[in-house]
């Protein structure tokens, strides 16, 4: 059963299934989305400046939506607000129209017949889609096109000491994982010393105390918190406070979950419950205390949610409150002071989005209420650090991470069959990205990969421009304000020209605990340095450059490509051992191409050359008309398509994808018609094999209801072929054919 979710988790599903949908060269920017650095799965004890979440972490993500998207009962990231009804699904899904889904196991057999001018995917994938099938435990695979590049990172970080500062902090980090014997040695007993501390208070004053020392609260949950995030409105950092994350409410798969919804009976309670009675009865917890804790920590959770409810008041907008009216709104808990002593003292104003939540717990913030809240801290603290632990807490945490994740989602990150270095490598890349990032240009010169990548996104550029210009519909006012739009995108490409500051972090000679344990403390100060300054541009959102990410940022009209989803191919292309039709139908003919065209996709028409919102749009009012039946015909189409017998497409849910490849693909044929002799045929073979897939059909349902925006692989590939004659004359498409499209039925939308 899907669960419902919010949005934020809802855009972390998308990265996840962006990451399998080119064999983990994530395509995340897919989700329209200006990734948001993620905070600490117990607590988010702040929103670091970098964007790559944790493995620990709840992963956000802030995404433009459009007006129409509001209306339609959309969320912020342009998918349904409420949980849909999940269909049943048929012993038989064979019976898709126009098209099989051959992504389905067991739909495609080596007797299934196949040509290009019928089913283009199919023909093909055909071959790699029979001779795999789906990992035991997984609901879909794909095409591994990262491992060269975490190959060579995981060498560098297990080879000789590098030089640089950030980059040694990765091998350390790296290095202190891997050292299982050092980890298991110590056991739970760093996690000890802090619960036993935290047992020990009997009073609020006391917990004050132990609250404002964060030598000794390191780690641990503050009841409420405080937490700076980008504002792109006022292109300012903003302080924020809030509730720290509830036990469900803020973990993978749990979204719209509570204290007071979840059952007990549950995987998703039982693993989390599991966890932490691990950690606490090798603390010194009798079963039964660790029990009491566990369910003291959730009745606290819901005294709160009760308390706000009967209050009557209306979550509204973000409110600025000064921190005076702050002290009145918090009661006892000492918030004045927890902010200066964690550097966000110099706010001018904090901003508050549910103030009717924090009163609810500043009321429960007393003596009376003292052993719930010990009990909301330790349990708290556990699943925060659980992570940090010997093996087998580490173990627990997997099977936490793995029962939180809304079937049919897999787990991809960290996996538990990976090796203890693969395991690290994943870990690391998302807990300090731009440590691994820096040991990575380190170990490997990319200055050519750059800017050869720079070069090609001009040229990719040019060719949406190209198209927009040579558009027969939109009027002159219009193309001006498209191609402006486009000359202002900025572009950070392969690795960052500035990195964030990591010059205090030390973790020479700690072991994988105190390691994370610097990290955390390192990344509360940097995230509190940035209080009331303006956002550096010059500093990647997500400056995780491994992973395959190719990602459009609404937010500020930038588009990021990393280094692990180009280098590789870039590199094999100069070798000669691949051609440019290769290199435009693969991974980076795609990301380069795919994603400048959702800058002037249905959401962000509506969004300047600065990424503020317009009050109208980028259109004059006659060409959006125009625009918007453009948009609707694609949503109508998908709408006339079904992946199985009964089970038609939701054009809203993909439509915003859709146009975006559309328009891509349109740009790297407007690009490919400047190349001498460019071969079509390879060119569209190639695109189409990067989309090979497979997935249990729980998993397409799931996409079709909302679960990611782009359109299934398969039509994703068939559907964008169907739009454009150089695909007809290469492979002989004619009327009649399932793959032909007449001219006045296609989507291209300039």
């Amino acid at each position: 059963m899907i669960k419902k979710q919010s949005s934020v988790m809802k855009r972390l599903l998308a990265f996840l299934f962006a990451g399998m949908l080119f064999g983990t060269a994530c395509l995340s920017g897919c989700s329209n989305a200006g990734p948001e650095k993620a905070a600490s799965s117990a607590e988010t004890e702040s929103v670091q400046e970098t964007a790559a979440s944790s493995a620990e972490s709840e992963a956000g993500q802030e995404t433009a939506a459009s007006s129409e998207e509001a209306e339609a009962g959309m969320d912020e990231a342009g998918l349904p607000e409420e949980e849909p009804e999940m269909p049943e699904i048929p012993d038989d899904v064979t019976g898709g129209k126009p098209w099989i889904a051959s992504c389905i196991p067991g739909n495609v057999t080596a007797d299934t017949e196949t040509s290009p001018a019928d089913d283009f995917y199919l023909y093909a994938n055909k071959e790699w889609i029979v001779s795999n099938e789906l990992p035991e435990g997984s609901p879909v695979t794909s095409r591994d096109r990262t491992a060269g590049v975490n190959a060579r990172m995981r060498e560098a970080l297990a080879g000789e000491m590098l030089s640089g500062h950030d980059a040694r902090q990765a091998q350390l980090l790296f290095n202190a994982f891997v050292n299982t014997e050092a980890r298991d040695a110590a056991g739970c007993e760093p996690a000890k010393k802090v619960i036993d501390d935290i047992r020990s208070i009997s009073t609020i004053e006391e917990l004050n105390a132990f609250l404002l020392d964060l030598e000794r609260s390191a780690g641990v949950p503050t009841f409420i918190k405080v937490s700076n995030s980008r504002d792109y409105n006022t292109h300012r950092w903003v302080t924020g406070i809030g509730l720290s994350d509830e036990t469900f409410g803020a973990t993978i798969g749990t979204m719209g979950m509570d204290a007071a919804t979840v059952d007990p009976e549950s995987d998703v309670y039982q693993a989390r419950y599991a966890l932490v009675h691990d950690v606490l009865t090798r603390a010194g917890f009798t079963d039964e205390e660790a029990k009491k804790a566990f369910e003291a920590r959730l009745d606290l959770e819901k005294e709160i949610l009760k308390l706000t409810e009967e209050s009557g008041e209306e979550q509204g907008e973000d409110t600025d409150y000064t921190i005076d009216q702050l002290d009145k709104l918090t009661g006892n808990f000492p918030l004045r002071e927890l902010a200066e002593e964690r550097g966000y003292g110099s706010a001018e104003t904090f901003e508050v989005r549910d103030a009717s939540e924090l009163r609810a717990a500043a009321e429960l913030y007393t003596d009376e209420h003292i052993d719930q809240l010990r009990s909301y801290l330790i349990c708290g603290y556990v699943l925060e650090t659980a992570g940090w632990l010997d093996t087998k807490a580490f173990a627990a945490w997997l099977a936490d991470c793995a029962a939180n994740i809304d079937d049919p989602i897999p787990l991809t990150m960290p996996e538990r069959n990976k090796t203890a270095p693969e395991t690290a490598l994943n870990l690391i890349v998302e807990i300090a990205p731009t440590l691994v990032g820096r040991a990575y240009v380190e170990a490997y010169d990319l200055t050519h990969i750059k800017e050869f990548i720079t070069n090609l996104t001009v040229e990719a550029v040019e060719a949406h421009k190209k198209n927009i210009n040579a558009s027969a519909w939109l009027s002159d006012d219009s193309k001006k304000q498209l191609t402006g739009k486009l000359d202002a995108m900025g572009l950070d490409l392969v690795y960052p020209d500035v990195w964030e500051d990591y010059s205090g972090l030390d973790i020479e000679g700690l072991g994988y605990y105190g390691a994370r344990r610097a990290i955390w403390l390192n990344d509360l100060a940097r995230n509190a340095s940035l209080t009331g300054t303006e956002i550096d541009d010059r500093l990647w959102e997500d400056p995780s450059i491994l992973g395959g990410v190719g990602a459009y940022n609404a937010e500020n009209n930038s588009f990021v490509v990393s280094a692990g989803a180009v280098e590789e191919e870039v590199v094999r292309y100069e070798a000669g051992e691949i051609t440019l039709e290769e290199l435009m139908g693969g991974i980076t003919g795609y990301t380069l191409f795919h994603e400048p065209a959702h800058a002037l996709d249905p959401a962000d028409i509506f969004k300047d050359a600065e990424g503020k919102d317009l009050e109208a749009s980028l259109l004059t009012p006659a060409d959006l008309e125009e625009y918007q039946r453009r948009t609707d015909k694609i949503t109508k189409y998908f709408d006339g398509i079904s992946v199985w017998e009964g089970q038609q497409v939701d054009g809203s849910v993909c439509t915003q994808e859709a146009l975006a490849e559309i328009c891509g693909m349109q740009a790297r044929l407007t690009y490919a018609a400047g190349q001498n002799e460019f071969d079509y045929k390879r060119f569209f073979e190639t695109r189409a094999r990067l989309a090979a897939s497979l997935h249990t059909p729980e998993y397409a349902l799931a996409c079709i209801m909302g679960m990611d925006r782009h359109p299934l692989l398969y039509l994703d590939t068939n559907v964008t072929f169907q739009q454009f004659d150089e695909f007809n004359d290469a492979f002989d498409v004619k009327e009649g054919d399932a793959m032909y499209l007449a001219p006045d039925e296609r989507l291209v939308i300039w």
